[in-house]
């Protein structure tokens, strides 16, 4: 919807409003399967133009996702931004293992201290550059929102906070903080098609009697992102020699906005080689179609997931296997067939 459109509907009085597709550029997490969950389509993964809430505990993938993102924008000819609000980013790593590229003038790098120059500054900044542009997908990636303190939490002193604290005052400056930020720049998301994954860390909801967890970032950010995602470590790899390389994950998309919700998945990593989306897909298939099988089997080959892994490797068959897993997606979240609704009035 443009703004020229709102503007002459306002001043008019009446008109139709020209809507947009609400999503028309996604950015890839990495995981064919992920990528489904959120978009229910290929190609698919985080929406442009909405905000994506991705929260789990530490070592969870979180920062890996939210980093492929970045390589998928910048391969389609986009722009991708990443807000280091942690100052923790290795633009080696994010090279090597995640497909980003540090040297190309695609890639924009800002280190936000508070939550106020993040909105103020790395995202007015983005989302302006976007519109001059006319930039048909960007993505900025902040990790992680839980580390952004709010303006009035830096400028009180030590004594002051923890009167604050005692007072429940101290956690609800940040909180307020951030509900005005995305209530002001809300629509300048849709207008620029500026994406935005907010990476968030969970922890003990100790204001809970039945315990559980919670997001360190208030409520603003769940109510007004289009995609939640929940991200939680299943299980450990490891090796022949009983040492851990990588993990698997589970990921929930709890939240969704942009396709169906409430869809569950989940992918491996590795360390050193990061998400590992062809035994995603294979294990996907086999729990699928043969759950009873102790083999793996794809285009006449069949073996260990590591065999058939490398087989498909060796044989380009990266897309068929993508293929493969969407065909099948779509038989397994299938709709039965229904007359059309007979409304009442």
């Amino acid at each position: 919807m443009s703004k020229d459109s709102i503007d002459k509907v306002v001043k008019e009085g009446v008109g139709v409003l020209d809507f947009e597709p609400p999503v028309t550029a996604w950015a890839s997490t990495g995981c064919t399967l992920l990528d489904l969950a959120i978009s229910n389509q290929l190609p698919g993964g985080f929406p442009a133009g909405r905000i994506t809430h991705l929260f789990g505990a530490e070592s969870s993938a979180k920062s890996v996702l939210a980093a492929e993102a970045i390589g998928s924008v910048q391969r389609q000819g986009g722009i991708g931004y990443f807000a280091d609000a942690e100052q923790t980013f290795d633009s080696g790593r994010a090279s090597l293992v995640y497909g980003v590229d540090v040297e190309d003038d695609s890639f924009r790098y800002s280190t936000p201290t508070i939550l106020e120059e993040l909105f103020d500054v790395s995202i007015r900044n983005a989302q302006k550059e976007c519109i001059e542009n006319d930039i048909p997908l960007s993505m900025m990636v902040v990790d992680s929102l839980a580390a952004l303190p709010s303006g009035k939490e830096i400028e009180e002193t030590k004594g002051e906070r923890l009167k604050l604290a005692d007072m429940k005052g101290y956690g609800a400056s940040r909180a307020k903080t951030l509900s005005t930020a995305f209530r002001t720049n809300q629509s300048s998301f849709c207008e620029s098609n500026l994406g935005m994954v907010f990476v968030d860390q969970t922890r003990a909801n100790l204001s809970s009697p039945w315990g559980g967890t919670t997001t360190s970032s208030g409520q603003a950010i769940k109510f007004y992102s289009s995609v939640r995602i929940d991200l939680v470590c299943v299980k450990q790899l490891v090796n022949k020699h009983k040492k851990n390389i990588g993990i698997i994950v589970r990921a929930k998309v709890v939240k969704n906005k942009t396709a169906p919700p409430k869809r569950e998945i989940k992918f491996m990593l590795t360390y050193d080689y990061g998400i590992d989306d062809i035994g995603s897909n294979l294990m996907f298939l086999k729990a699928e179609l043969d759950k009873s099988s102790k083999s793996h089997t794809f285009a006449g080959h069949k073996g260990s997931l590591e065999v058939v892994s490398k087989a498909v490797e060796e044989n380009e068959l990266e897309e068929d296997l993508r293929m493969a897993v969407w065909e099948v997606w779509k038989e397994v979240y299938k709709v039965p067939e229904r007359l059309p609704k007979k409304r009442v009035r």
